[in-house]
């Protein structure tokens, strides 16, 4: 991207923690205070967190964890499918894919609105984060270049988390979970690297993977990227963990989502989510000067808030209860950091949301959206600052009793990499194309953002018309871009 106009760069923020917890069996000990450490430096604001439960725990003594405030209300109806990865050899290779950064829940309680805003309490299941593309294509993989840096730069986190872990009894296979992991092609050179590490320890310990996402997701790509039917895309990684250890190491999906138990109870050894868990719920209202919660104001952005922070104690508990003792995980989430920057907001001169909610408007003012429409046009995510990313694991705290406890927390940036490559170019003196570059900015904003504008349409337009009302806002805002 050249120095002004619009928001053709993805750089984005997030913030990391490590958790552990200690039990004994009268009560659980409250002497390990969180250790935190911070740095800033690249353009995607994520959270990075690791937690898990540490070894001195007692596994029968092991309580669950104490229902959030809201879980009588939720309906405990888990639609779950499992499927085992490997084919025989006479076998078709099954395929199946989900999205990775954002999951959602398929049933959520309803919440109080604030002023004038409308849908509160909004289902987000075929709402937020619906699959972009043809199911099977592995689209999602291949249009998010920048959830493969933010991936690779938490490699070393995850590795060391895992390495302290103590392996299960032999007859159990130590489970690996990855929470919203779309069509999972972006987390697999991780996943190589963490079995690996497993089988550096014990080199006939069994391995099971275990994926999930909604139950919208696109399974059937993840299949294809497992089974090495189709690749990633990714320079350097040309083989599939499942040709890389062709013993031993078993694949299986869960299309629960993670605002509820997706695994059995004290099953995950070591658990992983990245760019997913900032996905709420359930709407908590349209918000009336914007498209995201960084730019809601007064009760709107405070029921974004509760919101969140009710979702964020919730899905912590249930993942502190399905980490079997001794058991880690990290964690990696969008934020709002210590300087404000945030996903497509931070050095740079542009705003991607202010860009969405530019051209989303103008199609308010031409008369081809409706003011109901524009409102519904708001994303169901929320980037937590470094305070409500820590707060569920103070002492009180319904997450502290569940035994989770924080390990670390930093925030980190990953530069965009379509805006890196382009700029690259430039400084080369290479010939470039602002056209393909466009593209390749949208391609990977579209992957998330498309459902939140497809299903804020009305459902009495035809649905030619509502997906080319969308074409068109994707195609603005390309064409902003290329002429920059």
């Amino acid at each position: 991207r050249r120095s002004r106009g619009a928001a053709a760069h993805l750089d984005s923020t997030s913030r990391s923690l490590a958790i552990t917890p200690r039990r004994r069996r009268d009560s659980w000990r409250t002497d390990l205070s969180p250790k935190y450490e911070r740095s800033v430096s690249g353009d995607l604001a994520h959270s990075w967190l690791g937690s898990g439960k540490s070894a001195s725990a007692v596994r029968e003594n092991h309580q669950s964890c104490p229902p959030s405030s809201t879980a009588d209300s939720r309906t405990p109806t888990p639609i779950t499918t499992t499927t085992t990865g490997r084919p025989r050899k006479d076998r078709r290779g099954g395929a199946g894919s989900d999205r990775a950064t954002h999951t959602h829940t398929n049933r959520m309680t309803t919440t109080t609105t604030a002023g004038n805003a409308s849908a509160g309490g909004e289902k987000s299941l075929g709402k937020a984060h619906v699959p972009y593309g043809d199911d099977g294509k592995g689209h999602y993989t291949l249009a998010t270049k920048g959830c493969f840096d933010v991936i690779e730069n938490a490699t070393a986190l995850c590795v060391e988390a895992l390495r302290g872990v103590p392996l299960p009894p032999a007859s159990q296979p130590l489970q690996i979970s990855d929470y919203g992991t779309a069509d999972g092609g972006t987390s697999m050179p991780l996943i190589s690297a963490l079995i690996r590490e497993v089988r550096a320890r014990e080199p006939a310990r069994e391995v099971l993977v275990a994926y999930e996402d909604q139950p919208n997701n696109d399974f059937k790509s993840l299949f294809f990227y497992v089974q090495g039917l189709q690749s990633v895309g990714r320079a350097g990684y040309s083989q599939t963990y499942l040709k890389e250890f062709p013993e031993g190491v078993f694949v299986q999906c869960s299309g629960t989502s993670f605002h509820e138990q997706c695994f059995p109870t004290g099953s995950v050894h070591f658990g992983m989510s990245f760019t997913a868990m900032h996905w709420l719920s359930e709407k908590p209202c349209d918000i009336t000067t914007g498209v995201h919660m960084t730019q809601a104001q007064g009760q709107e952005k405070d029921a974004f808030a509760r919101v969140a922070a009710k979702d964020w104690s919730h899905l912590l508990q249930l993942r502190s209860k399905e980490l079997a003792v001794g058991g880690k995980m990290v964690i990696v989430n969008f934020c709002v950091d210590a300087q404000g920057y945030y996903l497509g907001k931070t050095d740079k001169p542009v705003c991607m949301y202010d860009t969405f909610d530019k051209h989303w408007r103008a199609m308010r003012d031409e008369g081809k959206i409706t003011q109901e429409e524009y409102a519904g046009g708001t994303l169901l995510n929320y980037y937590r600052n470094d305070q409500e990313m820590k707060h569920p694991f103070q002492e009180g705290e319904a997450v502290h009793a569940s035994g989770l406890r924080l390990v670390s927390c930093e925030s980190k940036i990953t530069r965009c990499p379509y805006n890196e490559e382009y700029r690259r170019a430039v400084a080369a003196g290479e010939p470039v194309d602002d056209r393909a570059a466009a593209k390749g900015i949208i391609g990977t904003m579209r992957t998330w953002s498309n459902s939140s504008f497809l299903t804020a349409l009305s459902g009495s337009r035809p649905a030619a018309e509502r997906q080319a009302l969308v074409d068109e806002l994707y195609q603005r805002y390309e064409d902003e871009i290329a002429q920059d």
